[in-house]
């Protein structure tokens, strides 16, 4: 209580596992990765032999600030040498438009990002992921409710998740966000969005740069790494265009909505304990996808409610039967 308010404010934070920054510091350190295995490609394939050792130990991917860093770069000694690095080669010039000075996007170049989330990961500090007080919904709005906006730093003890008149009961939708530290501008980012920036720059404007693809050839973002693949090339033939942020986003919605949601609308019909049980074990079983689409379909049915009692009465049945 704060005089004649209430207020909410967080008591405490349970710590993220230590495996989120290590993995996270894996899924950065690979997308650098293979940018430099596909130059490396790229200039051997060009070149038509196999690189000495010298020559493969100038491969890299630079991250050049200005034009001037990336002619010095093309005109390293250990480069020279390499015809297609040559100032004016396609591949040279492919490079030249991937990097930090020529991005003209609204947010920091991914290539630079890519460079100082991994050179932070590898030799400073694992990568920094905290909780931050995300979206705060009200069930309904009322007079003096006050939903403080999201301060974009790491939620701490004491923060105010929202205040209103005492006495006054509203429910709260409270969303927590997992964020990390871009170690040169100290910004904070939702975790997966940050992954998903870097992750599709590389796919689709990096890679296909690199490799000379024409504007419709696209690469697919999903293929299944750990089942064993005799040709690499039917592998990505299969691929699907599913990318991580997607299919996280899908288990968020179906485990954290619409599960819950569906048990919502469900149990209230049931008749028996039998019932209530068949139906958890139902719930339980649905795929993702499965889950969303009929809550979805109960969702459009519950504007009439003799209708949407019904649809859920079947729903029961269907678990019973299937129990």
């Amino acid at each position: 209580m704060d005089g004649s308010a209430s207020e909410v404010r967080i008591a405490g934070l349970r710590p993220i596992p230590p495996a989120v920054s290590r993995l996270t510091a894996d899924t950065l350190n690979n997308l650098r990765n293979v940018l430099e295995h596909t130059l490396f490609a790229a200039v051997e394939h060009d070149l038509g032999r196999t690189m000495t050792t010298q020559e493969a130990r100038s491969i890299e991917v630079p991250a050049a600030g200005t034009e001037a860093a990336f002619n010095a770069w093309l005109n390293d000694k250990r480069r020279l040498s390499l015809p297609p690095l040559c100032n004016g080669s396609p591949l040279a010039e492919a490079l030249r438009q991937l990097q930090p000075f020529t991005w003209q996007g609204e947010d920091t170049s991914p290539l630079q990002l890519i460079v100082e989330h991994t050179n932070a990961s590898k030799h400073r500090a694992p990568a920094v992921a905290q909780t931050q007080l995300g979206e705060v919904t009200p069930d309904l709005r009322v007079p003096g409710l006050v939903i403080p906006p999201p301060t974009g730093q790491p939620a701490a003890v004491g923060d105010l998740v929202a205040s209103g008149p005492q006495g006054t009961h509203v429910g709260l939708d409270v969303w927590p966000t997992v964020t990390i530290r871009r170690p040169a501008s100290g910004q904070w980012k939702v975790l997966q969005l940050e992954l998903s920036y870097i992750e599709e720059w590389v796919r689709l404007i990096a890679l296909p740069a690199l490799l000379g693809l024409k504007p419709n050839e696209v690469l697919r973002a999903t293929t299944d790494v750990r089942a064993e693949v005799d040709n690499l090339r039917e592998a990505a033939a299969v691929a699907t265009d599913d990318p991580a942020l997607t299919r996280n986003t899908r288990i968020l919605v179906a485990e954290g909505v619409m599960r819950p949601g569906m048990l919502d609308l469900l149990l209230p019909v049931c008749r028996s304990r039998k019932e209530r049980a068949a139906v958890r074990s139902w719930v339980d079983s649905q795929t993702d996808e499965q889950i969303i689409t009929r809550h979805d379909r109960l969702s459009r049915a519950a504007t009439d409610e003799a209708r949407a009692r019904e649809a859920c009465r079947q729903l029961v049945r269907i678990a019973v039967r299937r129990a």
